[in-house]
């Protein structure tokens, strides 16, 4: 019995030590594996790389390995991410076979910050003290915290009657961003003036167009007090920089053509309504009809005369027109209202032109589009009436 347990003891020595030597044997062909394959596997991939700062695709991962001939990439690990959203130089580390590959990347920022202009690039303007900067933006791919501030900005005579202003900015990592805007000197003026609102229908679109274009007009009023929708579009007008003239409390010839205080009361108690509500001291005026009227001899004769003599001594400003969009006359198309304008519109010279915005003059609205398309094609500049500019006036008629 002790020989039995002595000899199955030995035995499984034996197969102990067989299985060990064939144990030892396989990892001794795995470590051989290994090591030609580590001796012949093949590795590509740059050994520097420059990529864009805020790049998502990993592309500075991408390597090909090859054993044999076979495509073994994917079984390449990586170790040692890309912060691509941080510019810098980092280190990334490839391994395959127990062998390790070292790559530099780094991550760059090449693109420059952006300006991005408010307003129009070309700007005409009648001398070029009146030009304005208008302002811009600033954007870029990697600074956040770039500012209009750091824009450096310069006037440029160019040639005559034209000036350009350059903007120039630099981000962090030295790319820089510009931009140019043309300023023209333009003698041609246009005034737009409107006549017998505000309309609760048509001046709203045309304040609207208006502020698009960023234009300034001149809006010559009629009562509006107690009418909450009139009120708030002289507030607009207002707020918005428009010139608010005089056209009168009642626009009624037969009231207040009828005496020289019944002309005179007609522009202050309208001057006391609109400084009640804006605060703006209303000094421009345009008589019922113009000055040129015949129609208010027939109920005073002479009393144009006196009339404008006095309100001048006053301290008030009375503008007639130079050109007729003849709205309110036999022009009933907006065709016909904008060409009137369009084809009688002075170069170099300064153009009072008359229009309204009454209720009825949809087809004003209309038109004006494209006189402000035309002109500003032309390079006409747009402004609104003041106390300090020469007054076109008719030949008193009465």
């Amino acid at each position: 019995m002790g020989r039995a347990r002595k000899k199955l003891k030995r035995r499984k020595m034996m197969m102990l030590k067989i299985m060990l030597r064939r144990f030892a044997l396989f990892l001794l062909c795995i470590v051989a594996i290994y090591v030609v394959a580590a001796e012949n596997v093949q590795v590509k991939f740059e050994k520097a790389e420059s990529i864009e700062v805020g790049t998502e695709e990993k592309k500075y991962e991408k390597v090909q390995a090859t054993l044999f001939g076979c495509d073994i990439s994917k079984y390449v690990k990586v170790e040692n991410r890309v912060n691509t959203k941080k510019l810098g130089d980092y280190e990334i580390e490839y391994s395959i076979f127990f062998k390790k590959y070292t790559k530099k990347v780094s991550v760059i920022d090449t693109q420059s910050p952006t300006i991005e202009l408010i307003g129009k690039k070309k700007i005409y303007v009648g001398n070029i003290n009146e030009y304005s900067e208008k302002g811009y933006t600033v954007t870029d791919n990697y600074d956040n915290n770039i500012t209009a501030k750091e824009v450096k900005t310069e006037l440029c005579n160019v040639a005559e009657n034209h000036y350009v202003m350059k903007y120039e900015v630099t981000d962090s990592s030295g790319n820089k961003g510009t931009a140019e805007r043309d300023i023209f000197i333009s003698d041609t003026i246009v005034y737009l003036t409107f006549d017998d609102g505000p309309g609760v229908k048509v001046t709203p679109k045309i304040l609207d167009l208006l502020l698009e274009h960023d234009i300034k007009a001149t809006f010559f009023v009629l009562r509006f007090k107690g009418n909450k929708e009139k009120e708030e579009l002289i507030q607009r007008m207002y707020n918005e920089g428009h010139t608010i003239g005089l056209h009168g409390y009642s626009h009624e010839y037969p009231e207040i053509y009828s005496s020289l205080d019944n002309i005179t009361n007609n522009f202050y108690k309208l001057k006391e309504d609109i400084s009640e509500l804006t605060g703006y001291n209303s000094k421009i005026i345009r008589f019922p009809g113009g000055s040129s009227n015949t129609i208010s001899r027939k109920y005073k004769k002479g009393i144009m005369t006196k009339a404008a003599k006095k309100l001048e001594k006053e301290g008030f400003v009375y503008f007639d027109w130079s050109l007729d969009s003849d709205d309110a006359g036999s022009a009933k198309t907006s065709e016909e209202i904008s060409l009137n304008v369009i084809s009688n519109l002075k170069e170099n010279a300064e153009n009072v032109v008359l229009m309204h915005d009454s209720n009825t003059h949809e087809q004003t609205y209309e038109a004006l589009k494209e006189i402000i398309k035309c002109c500003e094609e032309k390079g006409y500049i747009f402004k609104a009436l003041k106390s300090d500019v020469t007054p076109v006036r008719h030949k008193i008629n009465n």
